[in-house]
């Protein structure tokens, strides 16, 4: 149920939700397990094959965070995508 963001007052709880989570240093992506931000060019037999594959396609920044969604990081409305709100969090 977390993973259909086709609700948006799920999809809004859901949010506020990691939001406080990631103010206490607990980082959840939105839609679950990092295969499911694969885009669709990623192949492979098994998740290590499908790692590598990413690898070597999406090898910079903004190919990385093109595949997140941006999300509110402050009251102002004020957005980064979410891989970068997640590694700004884990890397400060």
């Amino acid at each position: 149920m977390l993973q259909d963001n086709s609700d948006s007052n799920i999809l809004d709880r859901k949010r506020g939700l990691l939001k406080e989570l990631r103010s206490l240093d607990v980082y959840v992506l939105e839609k679950g397990p990092i295969e499911t931000y694969y885009p669709s060019e990623i192949v492979g037999v098994d998740k290590p094959t499908k790692a590598q594959c990413f690898c070597a396609a999406i090898c910079t920044k903004d190919a990385v965070t093109s595949l997140s969604e941006i999300i509110e990081t402050n009251a102002g409305g004020v957005g980064e995508t979410e891989f970068e709100v997640i590694c700004k969090g884990i890397f400060a």
